[in-house]
């Protein structure tokens, strides 16, 4: 499951939940360099072992999956790349704490956000107009978390066959103000309750942050 250059696959598990520690459960997954194989009741190795570019353990932190894999993301949307952050997982398996972290310790999006606006204001020579973008989709119908109707947006094809998405657009210009976005987004998502957990998000929501420049570039968050 290696990736090319472009693409790389990070894996991370997850402590135990509170039910599963309740319940006397152990872990079942073991990791050997960035292989990752599940082990029976007496701890011997069964099925298959799964590769990937990287894999941390359930103790690494947000910090550490960043430094590791995400800074150089940030790096190339600065030189006018597009960049994505996709995080995938079942319900409770650490997405939104990998994204948007806790009280005692910054997520991937804080530490990405903080490190573009460190990168503009240690640019000198050029101005920065940066805007961001919130939306869902529910139910097969994409939502504006931004707009205050949060209106169903409508998917539009230009004459080059670039896909358009009309959603609402802010102009942002410090780390507070797209964190400010991000929570007034997240006030009006989709959320119900799991076996897993209580407020589960029943939607999937891409966040977009844009450049403009010769050409308009995005770093997206998709959960």
């Amino acid at each position: 499951m290696s990736s090319t250059d472009n693409i790389k696959v990070a894996i991370k598990a997850r402590p135990l939940i509170q039910r599963e520690i309740v319940e006397g459960l152990k872990p079942v997954w073991r990791i050997r360099s960035n292989s990752v194989y599940q082990t029976d009741d007496v701890g011997n190795r069964f099925g298959e072992i799964y590769t990937f570019d990287h894999v941390f353990d359930q103790d690494c932190t947000n910090t550490n999956v960043y430094t590791t894999v995400v800074s150089s993301l940030v790096e190339s949307f600065m030189e006018g790349f597009n960049a994505t952050i996709f995080t995938y997982g079942q319900t409770s398996s650490g997405k939104t704490h990998t994204i948007l972290g806790s009280k005692s310790e910054d997520g991937l999006f804080d530490l990405v956000v903080k490190d573009i606006f460190h990168y503009v204001s240690a640019t000198t020579d050029k101005k920065y107009l940066i805007r961001c973008s919130y939306f869902e989709i529910y139910n097969e119908k994409i939502n504006d978390l931004l707009e205050k109707s949060n209106q169903a947006l409508a998917i539009r094809e230009d004459t080059k066959g670039n896909m358009i998405l009309n959603a609402r657009e802010a102009v942002v210009t410090n780390v507070a103000e797209v964190k400010e976005k991000m929570k007034e987004g997240n006030k009006v998502r989709r959320i119900g309750a799991t076996g897993m957990n209580e407020r589960s998000s029943r939607s999937h929501t891409i966040f977009h942050i844009s450049l403009p420049g010769i050409k308009t570039v995005i770093f997206s968050f998709i959960q």
